[in-house]
């Protein structure tokens, strides 16, 4: 009652969060929930599904609740968690959280039994992992190792969990290190290599009050059977091994291997009625080889050889059918496997012609997309080119017939002179357009005329030595003093001739094949020159530069 009024409290809590503040609580669990998985569990159950109002949500929370089950030793076959999670994390979010996705999916098919799947997916996880999640990588590795062992592949299940063990010692966790440790003297334990696990069960033990009690519930298991199948002749020894293992943990660690090995032991102590009571629980849910051979061991051991042959004989008769059976189930999976491949190969190549027959299709569109763009961007540029040409055309004689309206100065008499050829050729373009008006190449002629007349001027304004003289002559020397009083770039000393000539921004633009917008951004840096200058003629330069 009082668990389900908090629950009640906890929910009621949860219905007046905001998305943000769901986020934080998350966040949260995610801080303890290695110290305090039972905590974090608690309030996860405890979160109204409905509240998670966003795809981030969910995944977050579905991933942390695979997390708490897990570290709450809850075997979960389902992969639903996991896939939620994965739908997010495999395309949003920190790398690392898609790595524990993969982790829980691969530990889900290991629950149901799916070892391959578990691998494939366990793989994806380690990939990932190596370079986002050090602890995941080590626990995605001892989770490989638990794998294999279930499909009998000793080899790959010892390299995996010495591979975790390092990953833990380098990152001085020690829960997992004494974990792996121990799972290390189970492996060369069941491997029958009794030397190498009694000597890490023993340096274990020495350790009792640092581990946890999951490893050393189990240690002490382990050693007491390894002493057991040893066939150690100290019975007693042995008796008071478990005696305190049922005293501090009762039979919570014990497999049923073990309890095998303890009835064993009742027996060999002259204990049979408490070691038959055992045995016969022991049969009732042992439905493998196991019975019949520990039944052959306690008979040996009790020196009635007869029934001891017999339990044999039957033990390795059971073991031949579980080995028949297991092949026959492998090589149906063999051949399944084969056709599902062989007919996902024809679907392969059905769907890559489609697919090259596509890629053609797109490539020819895209080629041709790409040559009428390029059509398209070159008219566009050329009628732009012929419009600023005009305009060009177009404000040089608004300008020249400005000059002549009002009394010309020297210096502009003096460049008119210099420049009226080029101007008095304006009248070459009404003779141009006369001579090829009605034609269907008019307006080419005429382009390529005043492209060629443009051309010219502008190569002849940027004589700046003939600019500079003219100014120098008509103007006191202004551009040799502004050349030696002032520093500036070359292009500053230009756009200041032009500006003395009276040009304004857009034909200077026009001369220097410049943005308007630079020209004005220029003159005001020129002004700004000046005007912080020392020189005793800035007020001269800034009248004439106006």
């Amino acid at each position: 009652m009082r668990v389900k009024f908090i629950y009640a409290l906890i929910a009621m809590f949860f219905i007046s969060c905001t998305p943000r503040q769901m986020e934080d609580i998350l966040n949260d669990v995610e801080s303890y929930i290695k110290e305090r998985p039972d905590s974090a569990l608690t309030v996860l159950d405890s979160i109204d599904r409905d509240l998670l109002t966003t795809r981030r949500l969910r995944s977050h929370h579905a991933l942390l609740h695979a997390a708490a089950l897990d570290k709450n030793f809850i075997d979960v076959a389902d992969d639903s968690l996991a896939l939620t999670a994965l739908d997010w994390y495999d395309r949003h979010g920190d790398k690392k959280y898609k790595a524990r996705s993969l982790y829980y999916l691969g530990l889900s098919y290991y629950y149901k039994g799916d070892y391959d799947l578990a691998i494939l997916k366990l793989t994806e996880a380690e990939e990932i992992a190596q370079t986002s999640d050090s602890l995941y990588l080590g626990l995605t590795k001892s989770l490989q190792g638990y794998t294999h062992s279930k499909t009998y592949n000793n080899i790959e299940e010892l390299n995996c969990v010495k591979e975790a063990y390092k990953i833990y010692s380098d990152l001085s966790e020690s829960y997992y290190m004494d974990v792996s440790y121990y799972r290390l003297g189970k492996i060369h334990m069941n491997q029958l290599r009794y030397e190498e696990a009694e000597m890490i069960f023993k340096e274990l033990l020495n350790r009792k009050n640092e581990l946890s009690d999951y490893v050393l519930g189990n240690t002490m298991c382990s050693y007491a059977y390894l002493k057991v199948i040893c066939q150690d002749n100290k019975p007693k020894d042995i008796m008071l091994l478990y005696d305190e293992i049922i005293e501090r943990y009762g039979y919570k660690y014990m497999t049923i291997n073990d309890l095998w090995a303890y009835s064993s032991v009742l027996s060999n102590l002259g204990k049979k009625n408490n070691s038959q009571r055992i045995i016969e629980q022991l049969e009732s849910i042992d439905t493998t080889s196991t019975p019949a051979y520990w039944k052959y061991f306690i008979s040996k051991n009790e020196g009635d050889l007869i029934s001891a042959l017999k339990f044999l004989e039957e033990s390795c008769k059971k073991e031949n059918q579980i080995i028949d059976s297991a092949l026959s189930q492998s090589l149906a999976i063999t051949q399944r496997d084969y056709y599902v491949a062989q007919s996902d190969l024809s679907l392969s190549k059905v769907k890559i012609r489609t697919l090259i027959t596509l890629i053609s299709v797109i490539s020819s569109i895209l080629f041709i997309v790409l040559i009428s763009v390029v059509v398209s961007f070159r008219l566009r540029k050329y009628r732009e080119e012929k419009e600023n040409y005009i305009q060009y055309v177009e404000e040089m004689t608004r300008q020249l017939n400005e000059i002549h309206k009002e009394e010309v100065p020297s210096l502009k008499r003096r460049y008119l002179e210099l420049y009226k050829q080029k101007f008095a050729n304006l009248r070459v373009l009404c003779d141009t357009y006369l001579q090829f008006q009605g034609r269907d190449n008019a307006e080419k002629m005429m382009y390529s005329k005043v492209v060629s007349m443009v051309d010219e001027l502008r190569f002849d304004m940027q004589d700046h030595s003939k600019l500079d003289e003219m100014l120098d002559e008509d103007l006191n020397g202004v551009m040799s003093s502004l050349r030696s009083e002032i520093k500036m770039k070359e292009i500053d000393y230009i756009i200041f001739g032009y500006l003395a000539m009276g040009f304004d921004a857009t034909t200077i633009s026009r001369l220097m094949d410049a943005s308007v917008n630079t020209v004005y951004i220029r003159k005001s840096r020129i002004k700004k020159h000046i005007e912080e200058s020392n020189s005793g003629q800035k007020d001269t330069f800034l009248v004439i530069m106006s």
